[in-house]
């Protein structure tokens, strides 16, 4: 049921099968990945700065979270699993001067965005985001920012696409 440090180094581990894992700590460990069941028991997790990729599927019992640190990230894919603040969870990537490869957030709603984010988002190769971001009322996109976001996310404008962006004093 629980799961901790142990001589565990440079490796990707798989607790995929592990359903009834209830608590994982590897801070003492340099392992650079994890994998975990999906609807899982999981409560806590708490992870060493070396992780570069990073899964959190389907985490509902997931309460407490570490992470050592975030500029080893390389590879984020977070959806249905609502105690994670994505919108912080990218401020510390973005802090960090993480430079992700993937970043993949599912069913997002965050609210007063800066556009330092929003930025910072678009200089990522690989993204998959769905849900709706509110820019906050300083946010002033320029025409290069408008064309990237609809190059990288299609019709942001329109409620119905998969990301919705909504401007200042638009609601």
């Amino acid at each position: 049921r629980v799961a901790n440090n142990s001589a565990i180094m440079n490796y990707n581990l798989d607790f995929s099968r592990l359903w009834r894992l209830e608590n994982l700590d590897l801070t003492a460990t340099s392992t650079t990945g994890v994998t975990l069941p999906d609807n899982s028991n999981i409560q806590s997790i708490k992870l060493p700065a070396t992780v570069a990729n990073l899964t959190l599927v389907d985490q509902t019992k997931l309460n407490k979270f570490e992470l050592g640190g975030y500029a080893n990230l390389r590879v984020v894919e977070i959806s249905g699993t609502p105690f994670i603040d994505t919108l912080q969870f990218v401020k510390n990537c973005m802090n960090a001067g993480t430079k992700l490869n993937s970043l993949t957030l599912k069913d997002i709603k965050w609210e007063k965005v800066d556009l330092s984010i929003i930025n910072y988002i678009l200089g990522i190769s690989n993204v998959n985001i769905t849900g709706r971001i509110d820019l906050d009322s300083t946010a002033n996109v320029d025409f290069a920012t408008k064309a990237a976001l609809l190059a990288k996310f299609g019709n942001i404008d329109n409620e119905t696409n998969a990301l919705h962006i909504v401007y200042p004093n638009e609601g």
